[in-house]
C-alpha cells in the first residue's frame, strides 16, 4: 500500500516536462513576453524625463603659495556640505523664485570636491533642461554669496569656472534594459502559468515518470 501511495503521489515536474508544456502553449509564451515588452514600452514612455546639469567652482586662487592652495584643498571639501546646507538651499530658492523659476527639490542638487584640483562641482537634476541648468547656477551663486559673508580669506575665495549649460539629453533613462527585463518577466511568468495549468491537468509528469516510459 506504501508503495501504491508513492506512485499516487505527484511528482515536480522536471525539465522536458516543461519544455513539452512550452512548446505546446508557446502562443502563451510569446503573449506574455510581448505583453511584458509593451507594459514597459508604455511606462518608459509617459516617465517624465530627467536633466542633469553641472557647474564647476574654484576653491581658493588659481596661483599661490603652497599653504595656501593646501588649506584651499581642504575647504573644498567643507564646501560640500555647505552647499546643501539649508541656508544655502533657500538663498538658492529665493534666486530661482526672483527670476520666475521653480525650485528643485533639495534631494535633487548635490556637490562634490577635489582637493587636490581644489575644483567644488555642484549638480542639480529636473525635469526640464532650464531648470536644471538654473539650479546649478543659482545654488553655485547662492554658495558664493554665503562664503563672502563669512569673511574674505584668500584660501575661502569660490570662482565659477564653467557655469551650468542646458543639457542635451535626459540621463538616468535605461529604457532598453527596462523593456528586456520586463519582456523576460512576462515570459517566466506565462512559462510558470503554462506549467501549473499542465500540472493540475495532469499533463505534466514528473521525472521518475518519464524515465519509467522510457525503460517500458
Amino acid at each position: 500500500m506504501e508503495r501504491s501511495g508513492a506512485h499516487d503521489r505527484r511528482e515536480y515536474p522536471g525539465l522536458a516536462s516543461i519544455a513539452a508544456s512550452a512548446r505546446r502553449r508557446w502562443w502563451l509564451l510569446l503573449g506574455g513576453l510581448l505583453a511584458g515588452a509593451a507594459l514597459a514600452t508604455v511606462s518608459s514612455a509617459s516617465a517624465e524625463a530627467d536633466y542633469q546639469a553641472s557647474t564647476k567652482l574654484l576653491v581658493g586662487p588659481i596661483g599661490a603659495e603652497y599653504p595656501v592652495l593646501r588649506a584651499a584643498g581642504r575647504q573644498a571639501e567643507t564646501y560640500v556640505d555647505l552647499a546643501t546646507s539649508e541656508p544655502v538651499l533657500r538663498a538658492m530658492r529665493a534666486r530661482l523664485r526672483a527670476d520666475g523659476i521653480p525650485a528643485p527639490p533639495p534631494a535633487q542638487v548635490s556637490a562634490q570636491a577635489d582637493d587636490v584640483s581644489r575644483l567644488l562641482t555642484i549638480t542639480a537634476q529636473a525635469g526640464s533642461t532650464r531648470l536644471a541648468a538654473a539650479s546649478a547656477n543659482a545654488l553655485a551663486g547662492a554658495l558664493q554669496m554665503t562664503t563672502r559673508a563669512r569673511g574674505s580669506a584668500v584660501s575661502r575665495a569660490l570662482t565659477v569656472l564653467v557655469p551650468a549649460a542646458a543639457p542635451a539629453a535626459p540621463v538616468g533613462r535605461r529604457s532598453k534594459v527596462l523593456v528586456a527585463i520586463a519582456a523576460l518577466a512576462g515570459l517566466l511568468g506565462s512559462l510558470t502559468l503554462v506549467v501549473v495549468l499542465d500540472f493540475a491537468s495532469g499533463r505534466v509528469v514528473g521525472v521518475d515518470a518519464l524515465l519509467a516510459s522510457g525503460a517500458g
